[in-house]
């Protein structure tokens, strides 16, 4: 499936998580290609699996290093890696950029499926009053 849009990554992200997959990324004989280099386990807590998750994450992707917060919500979204969703802030059908962060307390995306999937760029940081 090619990824090369925001809409299409994002589509294919979130049909990732639903109950059959269009296609299996565990196959042996369908490789996927990707520049992610191996690192040692992150931190895993109760409901993380890899990452810090203090807040509520439904049907979402975290990539390696990624932090979301306490009183934090994530809904169909994608984090990559090292992507920061402080405390309290909202991200809902939002693709956030290597080491970019959400402060605390702000919202990104919408769930208004009529509009377009929020993108955060590499290593940017969202704050309050802005878009």
């Amino acid at each position: 499936r090619d990824v090369g849009t925001i809409s299409s990554y994002h589509e294919t992200s979130m049909d990732l998580l639903g109950p059959n997959p269009a296609f299996d990324i565990f196959s042996t004989t369908f490789p996927i290609m990707s520049n992610a280099s191996t690192r040692p386990p992150a931190f895993v807590g109760k409901d993380a699996n890899g990452c810090q998750v203090y807040g509520t994450v439904k049907h979402s992707i975290l990539s390696t290093d990624a932090y979301v917060g306490e009183r934090a919500t994530v809904i169909d979204s994608v984090l990559l890696p090292g992507a920061v969703v402080k405390d309290g802030a909202n991200v809902v059908r939002a693709i956030l950029g290597e080491n970019s962060t959400v402060e605390e307390n702000v919202s990104v995306g919408s769930v208004d499926t009529t509009k377009d999937t929020a993108v955060i760029g590499n290593d940017v940081v969202v704050g309050k009053g802005e878009n």
